[in-house]
């Protein structure tokens, strides 16, 4: 059995190195490929079976003679990439796995990929992945007992809500105000949000929220045992209604996790048009304070600020927003680029990910953390209440062995397995939903430290 896995990045080592361990035990094969291991190196245990290839993997061509030599490929390339990567795997016949949503693009390979009998299996890493799985020991829970009951007795479940996010723990992020640092794929933290409409159900209504107001309607949630968040509406809640069996419910909603206070300092960001991805820097721009300027219209940033200030916003907010180095030049040259041509043709989300990637970056002994919660309200024909509350919390360990990369990593690799141990008869682009996958991933992943509180409240 020969394995092959494509990105050796941030979220790559605790999936290479489960991996490496099963091949060695099996006889099996590994290959990972990419161009640089030095991350995956420095900070994983990687057994002398492993078979580090140095490729160019938007050489197309290239890649395909390597995939044609393995039996399973695991792909955690840019979420850009992996339509390439499953066109591939159908041409040669190798089943692909990801952790990425199912895009438009990708579900449109369904009805080739059964014609030829490969699964394209993707949602398979923590949000989405673990949150299917999670949620799904429940439902079947739910609908086991609703068999067992009289009808009037049995459950309906009236509302659901399932939110994650990928934080620092916060004795690792007391000089940050904004309790944030960069856990996963920085780009993706400063275009949240972008591109779509936010859409969810409340009080047996349909939500959309725009882009430039999403983080101004975010809430507050406490989650038991761990403690109180900020979380706004993640994508297109409804696009699992159906799946979920959950059409009927008054509330579906899934959201993002974010230290309290963080959204309505972000929203400021987005206010002052710093996340834009579309308005780019003329080549006459040369410095961080004329960028600042033309993205703003204002003159520094304590201009800026003095008018949030005007405005009646918080000092609590004011000070995560004084505390960024905008604007500032010394800063900019001393800590970034102290190239002059660096401004000309970028936007302002490419300025503010260059300042962030800095003040936000996970020193080598910072600990990140990963938060994700259920929460299903059930009501009977008897009038009575339930409430079952699921919450994980997986601490990293410090450095590139982070909380992001293995609950991304452990659950793609377990269900890799998981299906190469089975029937390998599943094809098509699929999720992983069912008994089939929970059932073989999540006791596995307990035994990593992985594993979900479960609280009932009856009323």
């Amino acid at each position: 059995m020969n394995i092959l896995v494509l990105g050796a990045g941030r979220s790559a080592g605790y999936l290479i190195e489960y991996l490496a361990d099963i091949c060695q035990d099996r006889g099996w094969l590994l290959t990972v490929c990419d161009r640089d291991f030095t991350r995956l190196q420095h900070s994983f245990k990687l057994n002398d079976g492993v078979n580090l290839w140095q490729v160019d993997l938007t050489d197309l061509d290239g890649l395909e003679s390597i995939i044609i030599d393995h039996q399973a490929v695991v792909s955690l390339l840019p979420p850009s990439m992996h339509l390439s990567v499953a066109k591939l795997g159908i041409a040669c016949g190798v089943p692909v796995f990801t952790a990425s949503y199912i895009s438009t693009d990708m579900r449109a390979l369904d009805s080739l990929a059964k014609e030829r009998g490969v699964l394209l299996m993707n949602e398979l890493g923590l949000d989405p992945g673990i949150d299917h799985l999670s949620a799904n020991v429940i439902l079947d829970k739910i609908r086991h007992e609703n068999n067992t009951l009289e009808v009037d007795q049995q459950w309906k479940i009236v509302s659901f809500e399932s939110h994650c996010g990928g934080l620092v723990y916060y004795q690792d992020c007391t000089d940050n105000p904004w309790g944030y640092k960069f856990s996963w794929n920085p780009t993706n933290v400063i275009l949240a949000g972008q591109g779509s409409d936010s859409i969810y159900r409340e009080e047996g209504v349909v939500v959309r929220i725009s882009p430039k107001e999403l983080f101004a309607h975010a809430d507050s949630i406490n989650i038991p045992g761990i403690g109180e968040f900020d979380v706004y509406a993640n994508r297109d809640s409804l696009g699992y209604s159906t799946i979920y069996g959950l059409d009927e419910t008054d509330k579906l909603l899934r959201g993002t996790l974010r230290r309290r206070g963080y959204c309505a300092a972000w929203q400021q960001l987005i206010l002052a048009h710093l996340t834009d991805s579309t308005n780019k820097l003329p080549a006459s721009i040369t410095s961080s304070s004329e960028a600042f300027t033309y993205f703003t219209g204002f003159g520094d940033k304590a201009e800026w600020i003095e008018s949030l200030r005007k405005s009646g916003i918080e000092d609590e907010l004011l000070e995560k927003l004084a505390w960024l180095p905008l604007g500032e030049d010394i800063f900019w040259r001393s800590s970034i680029d102290s190239d002059a041509g660096w401004f000309g043709g970028k936007s302002a989300a490419q300025y503010l990910e260059q300042l962030l990637l800095v003040c936000w970056r996970l020193g080598e002994e910072d600990r990140d953390e990963v938060v994700m919660f259920h929460r299903f309200v059930l009501v009977n024909g008897l009038g009575w209440r339930k409430v079952i509350a699921s919450s994980l919390q997986v601490i990293g360990e410090g450095g590139d062995r982070t909380a992001m990369a293995k609950t991304v990593g452990l659950p793609l690799a377990m269900g890799l397995v998981a299906y190469l141990d089975g029937s390998k008869t599943e094809s098509g682009v699929q999720m992983p939903w069912g008994k089939r996958w929970y059932a073989a991933i999540l006791p596995k992943l307990e035994e990593y430290g992985v594993k979900f509180v479960e609280k009932v409240i009856e009323e």
